[in-house]
Order: C-alpha cells, then sequence, then structure tokens
C-alpha cells in the first residue's frame, strides 16, 4: 500500500497561513485552563514555563502574562512567527524528543505539537525531555487528541480565517490507512483568495495515535506521576481529547539513617574500592548530600543502599566522577546537569560491575545486566551512553559465562 509523504508544508513554506487560520486570541481559554492546571498540580507557584514545540507561539502570546516562557520548536519558519508575536519570549530551535538545555523548569507544556510523535519511543522521549527540564515536584501538562476510542475514519474539517484581502480555508481530511500501527494520514488542502484570485495548495502531515493507556503508561515509565485532567479542550464544541498532567516526584527524608551506620558504609565501600585498584574521594558528607538533594539521583532510598554493599561501592563512585566534572552536589546542579550525571552512572556501573565479578558475586552481575539492557532501550539515556552500555551489558555477560552456574 502507497501512502502519501510526510510533507508538513504547514511548517515551512506555508507557515505563514498559521495566524490566518488560527489567530491567537483563539487560544486565550485554553491557556487559562493550562495555568489552572498548573496551579493545582505543581507543588510550589510556577514562574517559569517550558513549551515544548511552541509552534508560532500563540498559547505563549497569552501564557507570558504570568509566566515567563521560554520555548522550544524545530521549525525555522514557525520561530521566526513566535519571536514576531512575542519578542519577550526566549525561543530555541529543537526537537522535542532530543533537546537538552541544561537547566529546568518549574512547569513543562507539550500541547497538540505531541501529535507529530508517531511511534512509542518517539513519545516517550519527548515526555522524558520534559521530565529532564521539571523540577521536582513541577507539573507537565500533555495532551492527546487522537485516539483510537473516538477516531473517525476519513473525517473532514474545515476552518476558515481573514486577514485584510487574504482568506484561507483550510480543509483536512484524517484517513488511517493501517488501525494496526501508531499514526495516521492527514491531508490538508488549502483554498488562498487574495484579492478574490483562488490558489489551491496541498499538505500531507503523518500524527500520532496511541491509546489513552499508553500515554498513561509512558508517562509513568519516564518517572512522572499521572493525573488525567480532561479540561483544555472540554467545550461540547471541540473535539474529543485527553489531558495528562505528571508531576515530577520529590524523595524526601532519604538520609534518617544512624551516622555510625552511614560512616562504617563509607568506610568499607572506600575500603572495597582500594582492594581493586580505584582511588575514591567520596565522603559521609558527601554521600549525605546526595541523598539529600531532594532529585531523582538516585531513586532508591539510602536505607536501601546501605543494605547492598556493592550498591554503596557505585553511589560513592557515582559521587567522586560528579564531583570530577566540578558539580556541586546541590539540587538545582544536579537536575541541571542530566548528561553529566548519567555520564557519572555508567562510570560507576562499569567499576561496579568488574568488583562484583572479582567478588564472584553471579546473583548481583545478572540483576544488573537486567538493569543495563533497560537502560539501553531508554530514551531519556543519552545516545553515547547507551553506546556505552552496550559494551557494558555484553562484558557483564561475558563475566556471568566466566562464573558458571
Amino acid at each position: 500500500m502507497s501512502h502519501r509523504p510526510d510533507a508538513r508544508r504547514l511548517y515551512r513554506d506555508l507557515a505563514w497561513t498559521w495566524p490566518i487560520i488560527s489567530p491567537p486570541e483563539d487560544y486565550v481559554e485554553e491557556t487559562r485552563e493550562y495555568r489552572r492546571l498548573f496551579r493545582a498540580h505543581a507543588g510550589f507557584p510556577v514562574r517559569t514555563v517550558f513549551h515544548l514545540g511552541c509552534g508560532g507561539g500563540h498559547i505563549d502570546a497569552t501564557l507570558k502574562r504570568w509566566y515567563r516562557v521560554t520555548g522550544v520548536d524545530i521549525s525555522p519558519p514557525m520561530l521566526r512567527l513566535a519571536r514576531r508575536l512575542n519578542p519577550d519570549v526566549e525561543y530555541i530551535r529543537g526537537d522535542m524528543r532530543t533537546v537538552r538545555l541544561g537547566r529546568v523548569f518549574d512547569a513543562v507544556l507539550l500541547a497538540d505539537s505531541v501529535d507529530y510523535m508517531t511511534t512509542d519511543a518517539d513519545l516517550r522521549a519527548a515526555f522524558a525531555t520534559a521530565l529532564l527540564h521539571l523540577r521536582p515536584g513541577g507539573a507537565f501538562i500533555t495532551c492527546a487528541e487522537l485516539a483510537p476510542s473516538w477516531f473517525r475514519q476519513d473525517e473532514t474539517i474545515a476552518t476558515a480565517g481573514r486577514r485584510g484581502t487574504t482568506e484561507i480555508v483550510l480543509i483536512e481530511n484524517r484517513y488511517d490507512p493501517d488501525p494496526g500501527d501508531t499514526w495516521i494520514e492527514a491531508t490538508f488542502v488549502y483554498l488562498i483568495r487574495r484579492n478574490g484570485r483562488l490558489t489551491v495548495e496541498t499538505d500531507s502531515h503523518r500524527l500520532g495515535i496511541f491509546p489513552l493507556a499508553t500515554w498513561s503508561r509512558l508517562l509513568a515509565s519516564v518517572g512522572f506521576v499521572v493525573t488525567r485532567a480532561d479540561g483544555p479542550r472540554g467545550a461540547p464544541s471541540t473535539p474529543p481529547s485527553a489531558t495528562f498532567v505528571g508531576v515530577r516526584p520529590t524523595y524526601p527524608g532519604r538520609v534518617d539513617v544512624p551516622p555510625a551506620r552511614l560512616r562504617d558504609a563509607v568506610r568499607q565501600g572506600r575500603g572495597t574500592l582500594r582492594k581493586f585498584g580505584f582511588e575514591c574521594s567520596a565522603t559521609v558528607g558527601d554521600l549525605r548530600r546526595w541523598f539529600s538533594a531532594d532529585t531523582a539521583y538516585p531513586d532508591v532510598s539510602l536505607r536501601e543502599v546501605l543494605d547492598h554493599p556493592l550498591l554503596v561501592v557505585h553511589e560513592l563512585v557515582e559521587i567522586d566522577e560528579v564531583k570530577r566534572q566540578g558539580l556541586q552536589l546541590t539540587k538545582d546542579v544536579i537536575v541541571a546537569h542530566p548528561d553529566e550525571v548519567d555520564a557519572a552512572h555508567v562510570r560507576a556501573t562499569e567499576v561496579e560491575v568488574r568488583i562484583a565479578a572479582a567478588l564472584g558475586n553471579r546473583r548481583h552481575l545478572a540483576s544488573r545486566a537486567k538493569d543495563i539492557a533497560r537502560w539501553i532501550d531508554d530514551p531519556i539515556v543519552p545516545r553515547e551512553h547507551r553506546t556505552r552500555y552496550r559494551h557494558l551489558l555484553a562484558d557483564t555477560r561475558r563475566r556471568l559465562q566466566g562464573l558458571g552456574r
């Protein structure tokens, strides 16, 4: 079966039509609802918002009334429109699946541009980007405009707009050539009249379509606490949609262990590292700060780590690597440098695997092999680190074979 190419002229030579077809004033009520959800779900007053897939900045025109907004979009023509409309907003070109700004925000918004995620991996990668740019306790809002439960084959929608002597009618037809996959075709026909003279343009887009359960599952898989909060497009005159709010969890109260136990664990961990030729400068204070920083790194409690000496070794190496990169062990620094922390995690896992093998701890190696395999498939992990994990997984499996059963 042949399909139309994914042209997306709307984001190239036809971008100029967007403010006429869908003007900023059409987004005011929708944006008010986003504000309400931020206020209801964030764990603190929201002052900064990261808008993924901001397009022409029409939502930002209202959003900036209340927040300091940073927008990211992959389309240069759309970004030019956004900057013209909102010169007081920061705009950056980037792909929502891979962009990394190295800073965090109080809230993140990913509205209808999420429709262009056409695979589970794409959707999860966009959610991972949102999580990595969100403060612990912050709120992320995203909306599903397409779902199998309400999709209508061959649905056709017409929208009209006018500016001066230019009139545009946009006709959109949605067709699913294969209900077994996760995308549909959206074919656009533009009837453009300038001073009464008609021009007809066509465009084709691929849009993602996923069961609502997939949205919830993928949001949770990257680390969000997920809530359904339908509302921004809830008026009877608007098409069906589902709104999801994801909150990045905090990890309070993770250092309530006796000081003597902490000192013993660090002393034994550093001793183990020295025994196998690794020097480590991480201290008891470093370990306490690492766990009290209230971030998602690490994702287990200090008590759990202290129950497993090889995990203590891992955390000490990871802390040491973070410090070697000149980073402080504070919340803001840790969550703002995910790539550096991930690199430290890779190195710590490499050391942990070597020591576990030297100790003959087959059970620990087998458990870590499963973890490493999962990290390889995780889009939240930078690509270069996934390559290192592939090598490490092969090495771990070789060491397991060498230990026998």
